[in-house]
Parts: structure tokens; sequence; C-alpha cells
């Protein structure tokens, strides 16, 4: 189920009430989350909560089992099979009609048919979030940062966690395990952070982001004969859609958990104030950056093996990144491009240290840099991006335009507004620490603005499909 959907309003209210009715005993909250995480799950499809339920017990025991093992080298090689397991169901599931699409198309060009056993394989919901989590938490058992967790059910609960379970954050077992071991305190802090993330969570997703969702949409279509200001249009559209959208859920996400007593870690800073890649990456997704950063670049090597071994190591990073999202080449483009602009600062910095960049030109390199990803991002072809690149040599301005330019305005300036306030304020929570009145005033207008709007939104969350 979708946090905007009606059905989730019923749902979490009464998963709440039950959990603080279960206050007196911290297994039994533990086993009411594992529960509801799985009909929560299973709400989407419940043959996929098999699946879930199968990467949670082999997490628990591959967990125990590298602990207990005394001999180096078979932790290592233990280590090892089981990332390899997650990482054969991840590709199993999300890449196996990708790999079977490339392998045809090269088998005709030598006039040659393919015959393959299964026609199309179901993707997950999720799948590539819950499987770096508990890859994480293999690893880092076996590297000593955390110990197993020996009760299933503590376990069950960690490695389902409804708040977080289809899109995020990544979570660090260092992190959010000791959440699942130890009595939560609810504090009247905690509700009023809770409340404000929900709620302009939501006002991000049902507001701003299914606003400018469909002019995204519109410019994107295969079979949309467009012009160039529709291409520019969509792709600013989509660079704010994806935006609002995926830190809408993440928003949400940590608000929901923070109502019972959990404490997520942020997954976006204001990543469209960066002026730099490197910075953006350090805002953007944190949690799947700082992932890549520390279980894919720094055991490649990171940058202690040279220069070239370091720049061939980030662009690794990225084009992997980049597959991570999604089974299409177009998202291996879009991990190359953010490799090659991390490379080239990195090389701009070591040839000429003393240079700084004012930050308005940073800024707008830094952007031109994302904006042009966002296109690569969200094209389904590369015959589908030439079509559209073609369509850059006629301009024609039409009533449609001004809609879309007053459309991401309406929604664009709040958002910059809050996030201005944020950064002047260096606390992300601080529309939340505002006097009662001014801060009523505002909820209010969020709330209002939600409710116009929310008649069931047409549009899934983005990060549900990757």
């Amino acid at each position: 189920m979708q946090f905007d959907s009606p059905t989730f309003l019923l749902f979490y209210p009464v998963v709440l009430v039950l959990y603080h009715l279960c206050a007196s005993s911290l297994r039994l909250q533990n086993a009411l989350i594992a529960v509801a995480s799985l009909i929560f799950y299973a709400w989407f499809d419940w043959r996929l909560s098999f699946l879930l339920l199968t990467y949670v017990l082999v997490g628990y025991g591959a967990a125990l089992w590298i602990h207990a093992e005394r001999d180096e080298r078979r932790k290592s090689r233990l280590l090892a099979l089981f990332v390899a397991l997650n990482l054969l169901g991840l590709g199993f599931f999300k890449y196996f009609d990708f790999l079977r699409e490339n392998v045809a198309a090269a088998l005709a060009l030598l006039g040659l048919e393919s015959s393959w056993p299964f026609a199309s394989i179901l993707l997950p919901i999720g799948i590539s979030f819950y499987c770096f989590q508990k890859i994480a938490y293999l690893v880092d058992v076996r590297q000593g940062k955390v110990e197993p967790e020996r009760d299933l059910i503590t376990f069950a609960a960690f490695g389902t966690f409804f708040c977080q379970l289809v899109a995020g954050p990544i979570e660090r077992a260092a992190h959010l395990m000791p959440q699942f071991q130890q009595p939560r305190r609810i504090t009247r802090a905690g509700i009023e952070a809770g409340l404000w993330l929900c709620i302009w969570g939501m006002f991000l997703k049902v507001v701003a982001a299914d606003t400018v969702a469909g002019y995204a949409n519109v410019a994107f279509q295969p079979s949309h004969h467009t012009d160039g200001w529709v291409v520019i249009e969509g792709t600013l559209a989509f660079t704010l859609q994806i935006y609002f959208d995926f830190n809408a859920y993440s928003l949400i996400a940590k608000g929901t958990a923070h109502l019972l007593g959990f404490d997520l870690v942020w997954n976006f800073d204001r990543p469209y104030f960066s002026t730099s890649a490197q910075e953006f990456w350090r805002r953007w997704h944190i949690s799947l950056s700082t992932w890549l950063r520390d279980y894919l670049y720094i055991p490649l090597g990171g940058n202690r093996r040279g220069t070239a071994r370091t720049y061939a190591n980030l662009l690794i990073t990225m084009v992997l990144g980049g597959l991570w999202h999604g089974a299409s080449w177009s998202f291996a483009l879009w991990g190359l491009l953010h490799g090659l602009a991390l490379c080239v600062e990195r090389l701009f910095r070591a040839r000429f240290p003393r240079v700084v960049l004012p930050a308005a030109v940073g800024w707008a390199l830094t952007m031109s840099v994302v904006v042009v990803g966002w296109f690569l991002f969200r094209v389904t072809s590369f015959e589908a991006a030439a079509a559209l690149l073609g369509s850059l040599d006629r301009f024609t301005w039409k009533p449609f335009d001004r809609a879309a330019w007053l459309a991401m305005l309406a929604v664009g300036v709040p958002v910059f507004l809050i996030e201005w306030w944020q950064a002047r304020a260096g606390d992300l929570l601080a529309p939340a620490r505002l006097a009662r009145v001014p801060y009523s005033i505002l909820l209010s207008v969020l709330l209002l603005a939600i409710f116009a709007r929310f008649y069931g939104s047409p549009y899934a969350f983005l990060y549900f499909q990757f």
C-alpha cells in the first residue's frame, strides 16, 4: 500500500493504537511491527511476502553462521556466498528480462533466434532496498561492526520494517537494530517532528510531485510528437517530480517511524542547493550514496591505489549505482555521466588547487549535469532520447507551455522557500520549531492544499519501481 493511499490512512492508525497498547512488552511490539510489515508488503501482491520472508530468514541464519565460524577464510567465503545469493535473487527478478532482451538482440544480429523458459519476470517492489540492507548487515557482522541478532522476532521486525521497507532509506544495522533491541521512548518532541515530517512529505507528494508529473509524462510519451519547449519543460518537470516524490517518501517514512519511537536516517539534505557533483551525492539519496561508498567504492580500492584506479573505481561505482535503479542502458548512462562529473571535479581540484569557482558558477554547472542526467534517467530507450533531442530544432509557444511553467513555479517556489529557510537555520526541522501560531497557520495551509488534491493519486511513488 502507498503512504498516500486511503488504505494506509486506515492501516497506520490501527497499527499505532495497537503498538501503544503493547507498550509494556518490547517483544510484543516487535512482533506487531513484523506482522504489520508483512501485511503492508503483501498488500501489493501477497505472493511477494514469501520472497521477503526468505530474505529475512536467510539473512538471520547467515549472520549467525558467519559469526560462529572461527576460521577467517571460511568467514570470508561464507560472506561471499550469502552476498552472492542476495545478488542472485536481485539479479533474477530485476535483470533477467534485461539480459534476455540484450541476448536476443545480439543473436538476432547473427541471424539466430533465442528461446527462454520465462515470458516475463515480476519485479518485487522494494527488492533493491531490502537486498542492499541485508548485504550491509552481513558485511558488518563479518567485519565485527555489529553483533548478529539472535532473536528472530527482533530481526524480522528490523528486516521488514514497513516504514522504510519498499523505498528506503537503506538503514545500517548499527543504527537501526539497537532501536529494536531496547524500549522506544516516544516524546512530545518526537511526535511533533513526526507529524511535521508526515504532513510536509504528503504535501511534497500529493501537491508538488503529482502536479508536475503530468507535464513530465506528456514530454516523455514515446509516441508524442513534440517540440523543443515541451522537451525542456518535461525534463525540468521531471527534475522537480523525482526529488519531490522520493523526498516525500523518505520524509513520511521518517515521520511515521518517529511516531513509533524510531529514528531513521535523513535521506535528503537540499540536494538542489549543491555547488558540485560531490556535494550533490552527499545530499541526494544519502543512504544509497554512502552504501555505494562503503560497500563498493572502498572495497574496490577507493582512492588508495593511484589516480587512474581512483577514476576507474568512481566510474564503476556510479555505473553500477545507475544500474541499481533499473535494468536499462539509460540508467547505466546516467550513472556514467555522474561518474564522469565526479572525475572531472577531482581532476580540476588536483590541477588547479587554488582555483575556487564562485558558488553561482558551481551551482549552474552542477545543475546542468543533474538536469541532463534526469533526462537520461527518464527516457525509456536511446531511440526515444534521439527523437526527443531531434525536437529541439523547433520551438512553438502554446498554452500548454505557459501552464507547465506556471505549475512548476507554483510548487517549486514554496518548496524552495522552505528549504532556503532550513538552510539558513541549519536545521531540517526548522519549520517544526516555529512558535505555535505561525506553525499552526503553516500546517493549516499545507493541510488545505493536501485535502484539495487528495482524491486518489494516479501516480505511484517513483522509487517503487526500483
